[in-house]
């Protein structure tokens, strides 16, 4: 994390566990209606200094909103938003702590490298000798020296997208704003970008709020997420949390592959619930019981697919020869929850093989396995008969 969080304290990687740590953005209760439509609803929300912090969800959410109210491009129907304990209502865009670097770049295409960073400040007055200084420092932290003299069409979308964000940090603002930063890059600089935009970010310090719809650019740039649907946040936490923990089936559902089984709870011992699963077609296991669940309760069986074995029907995996043959994980113990179904659909993707099994109630179950064996071929193919186990304490139960 940024080394602008404070040193030495206990909860210096994890300020919001910290119950006297004073956080750096607030919203407190902010709603924004367009006409009829209410695109945000009630928000509560704090941000720390020096968080790489990433608002989640789908088109339509209200992410893009929330951003846009903190930059001042929009004002809240309701609520307050305060950055360092200041309260930003009435104040413009240009007077506010914050920088925002938009999807499209908006690099003006007839300025050279170094002429689009020097843009802002010179707009503000700085002196000439402060400028080039500056402009020189951001230069060498995105690693665009040997560029400078270029013009935008000279450049990658990856070089395109540094010289972006050159020109929001030039002006060190406190908070600055990314809507889908990375959007417009292919998967293979996107992917590179992000490990750039987090060595950025650790270097000047700067806290970053970044609005995107890529769950796993979340996952991979942020300190936390707050996950979005329908103006409402559904859950706030580390990338972990929300994927291991999710609230609830929505959150389950959208950050990542899953299998989500409906049941009723027929008895609890203590953690472990059992649910009557006519989709599993038997009863199911679960150690999980944090929402207090009793019998007689609907709820989801909530399990991820690299927590799922998956093996040949009626084959113990221990008796297949390792060798050519790639044989699935190790089988769950005799306690796991199985079921029977057959391989409708298999996807080859180089490190992990996704299984798609159909068991006999119609639901599709997806499997993940590493792929650890060079060149070796598959015991489980298309149309194969199998089974497919989880452990209870590798399923979560969520609500609807």
């Amino acid at each position: 994390m940024a080394a602008a969080l404070e040193a030495g304290s206990d909860f210096t990687d994890r300020p919001w566990e910290d119950p006297s740590a004073k956080p750096f953005i607030e919203f407190q209760g902010v709603a924004k209606s367009f006409d009829d439509v209410q695109a945000v609803k009630g928000v509560d929300l704090a941000v720390y200094k020096g968080e790489l912090f990433s608002l989640l969800g789908g088109s339509g959410c209200g992410k893009t909103t929330l951003l846009r109210m903190l930059a001042g491009f929009e004002e809240p129907t309701e609520g307050r938003i305060l950055v360092d304990g200041e309260d930003m209502a009435g104040i413009p865009p240009y007077r506010r702590p914050c920088n925002m670097m938009f999807q499209s770049y908006a690099l003006f295409p007839h300025l050279t490298v170094e002429q689009n960073i020097a843009f802002g400040l010179k707009q503000d007055g700085v002196p000439k000798a402060e400028i080039a200084d500056r402009v020189g420092q951001v230069l060498s932290l995105v690693e665009l020296e040997a560029q400078r003299k270029r013009k935008p069409h000279q450049l990658s979308g990856g070089q395109r997208q540094r010289v972006a964000l050159a020109r929001a940090i030039v002006k060190r603002p406190k908070v600055l704003l990314l809507d889908e930063p990375l959007g417009a890059l292919d998967k293979r600089l996107r992917e590179q970008a992000q490990f750039e935009l987090m060595k950025l970010q650790d270097e000047t310090g700067v806290t970053m709020v970044v609005v995107t719809h890529d769950q796993e650019e979340a996952m991979v740039l942020s300190t936390r997420i707050a996950v979005m649907h329908e103006g409402l946040i559904q859950q706030i936490g580390t990338p972990s949390d929300i994927y291991e923990f999710p609230a609830n089936r929505f959150v389950a559902d959208f950050l990542g592959n899953i299998t989500l089984i409906e049941g009723t709870v027929t008895a609890v011992d203590g953690d472990v619930v059992t649910l009557e699963t006519p989709e599993w077609g038997r009863p199911v296991q679960v150690s999980d019981n944090r929402a207090g669940h009793r019998p007689g309760d609907r709820a989801f069986v909530a399990v991820r697919p690299e927590k799922i074995t998956i093996s040949q029907k009626g084959v113990t995996p221990n008796s297949i020869e390792v060798g050519p043959v790639e044989v699935g994980p190790v089988e769950a113990d005799a306690s796991a929850n199985r079921a029977a179904g057959v391989v409708e659909d298999l996807a080859y993707l180089g490190d992990v093989t996704l299984y798609r099994v159909r068991l006999e109630s119609g639901l599709i179950v997806e499997v993940t396995r590493t792929n650890t064996i060079r060149g070796a071929r598959r015991s489980v193919d298309w149309d194969s008969a199998v089974e497919v186990a989880f452990r209870p304490d590798n399923a979560l139960l969520v609500a609807g």
